[in-house]
């Protein structure tokens, strides 16, 4: 039944920077286990995300920071894009990411056979917003607009389509 669903690609880790645990402990980069008080660390002063997935994100790229000045140029970019533009991300936070269910922890439920009903509606009324969020998006006129059509609002024109088929 799902032959042909998926498919297979290498996943290059060449471009990000390897840190073992004696490093993340001796530069203090992320709360380790056993830590008493778990905002002395670059993780717990820069999380200020409003959701699990951002969290995640922020932890992600700070354990496997990238090695590519390019790319983490980018990266800056999207970055200072939100932080510009106080009515993009105001719109964002207060309208789309207050009430975006965590994805990743309902994929996963989904991989292992353990969704459920109710899992499946709330990824049904995610995708019901995601016109509403490519919107939002798209009506970011700053500098960095090329970059946010990349990064964003052309995939969720994608995953519109998609989600339109079924």
């Amino acid at each position: 039944a799902n032959f042909s669903s998926f498919r297979m690609s290498t996943f290059d880790l060449s471009q990000y920077m390897r840190l073992d645990h004696a490093c993340l402990r001796a530069l203090n980069l992320v709360p380790l286990p056993g830590d008493v008080n778990k905002n002395v660390n670059l993780f717990g002063l820069l999380n200020k995300c409003k959701t699990a997935m951002g969290s995640r994100k922020l932890l992600e790229w700070i354990k496997q920071p990238l090695l590519d000045a390019e790319a983490i140029a980018r990266r800056h970019d999207i970055v200072e894009a939100f932080y510009d533009d106080t009515e993009l991300r105001e719109t964002m936070l207060e309208t789309h990411l207050k009430r975006l269910p965590d994805v990743q922890r309902i994929a996963k439920k989904f991989q292992r056979s353990r969704g459920t009903l109710q899992d499946a509606v709330i990824l049904y009324q995610l995708v019901i917003r995601l016109p509403a969020i490519k919107a939002t998006l798209e009506s970011y006129a700053g500098p960095h607009q090329a970059q946010m059509e990349a990064l964003y609002v052309q995939k969720l024109e994608g995953l519109t389509a998609d989600f339109e088929k079924l």
